[in-house]
């Protein structure tokens, strides 16, 4: 949907409504369009559960997904947005953090955008990580922060103390550490 003006909500389900799915890891994906006054849901993805894992003998965690393809089609052709690229080069910075598995990845996205960092564009789920590396109970999380100022080129220095804070506020909500 880029370009088309929509935007892609990506929400948590505290019940998952397709059995053989885990309910501790599904989600809803919905589209916001231009000019609607609710988001459409267009699909749901998440892991299969346990028991399907097992009747299906598989090893890996298996993702699913469903996808509703009328309110696609009936949002097509999409009206075309141009924005303007941006003037000034942007900052990443990529944290690996070691969690607890239950903590989820909207728990810790809402923790870093509740921040109001300064010039913070963009933070993305990069991957996760689990194995005898991390522990038994944990696994490893990437993130991607996207720093950026619509009035000049950021400095490390400017960005350094916000990725600290994004670090120590992660301690404190989930005792997150920093992977070496």
């Amino acid at each position: 949907m880029h370009g088309s003006g929509a935007g892609v909500i990506v929400m948590p389900l505290a019940e998952c409504p397709t059995p053989g799915w885990d309910a501790r890891a599904t989600a809803s994906v919905e589209i916001q369009g231009d000019g609607a006054a609710e988001p459409v849901m267009v699909g749901l993805f998440g892991l299969l559960s346990d028991a399907a894992m097992r009747a299906f003998d598989l090893d890996v965690p298996v993702v699913a997904a469903e996808i509703g393809f009328d309110p696609l089609i009936a949002g097509f052709p999409p009206a075309s947005l141009a924005h303007a690229l941006p003037q000034f080069p942007h900052i990443e910075r990529d944290l690996s953090l070691i969690l607890d598995e239950p903590v989820r990845w909207s728990d810790l996205s809402g923790v870093v955008e509740g921040l109001g960092l300064d010039c913070l564009e963009w933070c993305g789920f990069v991957g996760a990580f689990r194995g005898r590396q991390v522990g038994p109970g944990k696994k490893s999380v990437t993130m991607r922060l996207r720093f950026r100022d619509t009035e000049r080129t950021l400095r490390h220095e400017e960005v350094d103390p916000q990725t600290e804070a994004v670090v120590l506020q992660l301690k404190e909500r989930f005792g997150a550490e920093l992977r070496e």
